[in-house]
C-alpha cells in the first residue's frame, strides 16, 4: 500500500515525533522513509538595512544548506537499526510549498507529519505548514499530536 513515506522535519523536537510512527508505519509495509527539512535564509537578511553581497549571502545560504544536510544525515544516523531504508532530501523555500512539491515529484504514498498545536493567534499569525500540507496534499497525510 505505501512504499515512501516523507516524514517532515524542522529541527524541533515536536517534528521528530513523526519518525517512530513513520518507521513503524514502514516497517509494516516494507516501505521506505525520506527524510525531509527545507531550509530557509533568515528573513532579516532578506530585508536588511545593510546590504549583504553576494558572496556573503551566497556563504550564509551554503552554511545553512550543509546544516540542514548535517541535521538530517544525523537524524538517519540515529535510526539506522530501524530496519527500514531511510533517505534524506532537503530544499529550500516555504516549508509547505516545497513538502507538497516534493511529494508530487517523487510519488510520495504517505506523508506523516507532527503538528505544532497552535490555536487562535499563534494559527493565524504563524499559519499552519500541516493544514496546508492535509489540504493540498496529492497523498494521505497522517497528522501526528505532540504529546501533551
Amino acid at each position: 500500500m505505501f512504499k515512501k513515506i516523507l516524514v517532515p522535519l524542522d529541527g524541533s523536537p515536536l517534528s521528530e515525533g513523526a519518525l517512530l510512527p513513520a518507521l513503524e508505519m514502514a516497517r509494516r509495509f516494507e516501505a521506505r522513509v525520506v527524510l525531509f527539512r527545507t531550509s530557509v535564509l533568515p528573513e532579516h537578511l532578506m530585508v536588511s538595512p545593510v546590504p549583504v553581497s553576494p558572496a556573503t549571502y551566497a556563504e550564509i545560504e551554503q552554511s545553512i544548506l550543509d546544516t540542514t544536510r548535517d541535521y538530517l544525515d544525523d537524524m538517519k544516523a540515529r535510526h539506522l537499526d530501524a530496519g527500514v531504508p531511510i533517505q534524506t532530501a532537503n530544499a529550500s523555500g516555504e516549508a509547505a510549498k516545497e513538502i507538497l512539491d516534493f511529494a508530487q515529484a517523487q510519488g510520495i504514498d504517505l506523508i506523516v507529519m507532527s503538528t505544532h498545536g497552535r490555536s487562535g493567534f499563534q494559527r493565524w499569525l504563524f499559519g499552519s505548514v500541516a493544514e496546508k500540507v492535509m489540504r493540498h496534499a496529492p497523498c494521505p497525510v497522517l497528522a501526528v499530536r505532540p504529546k501533551e
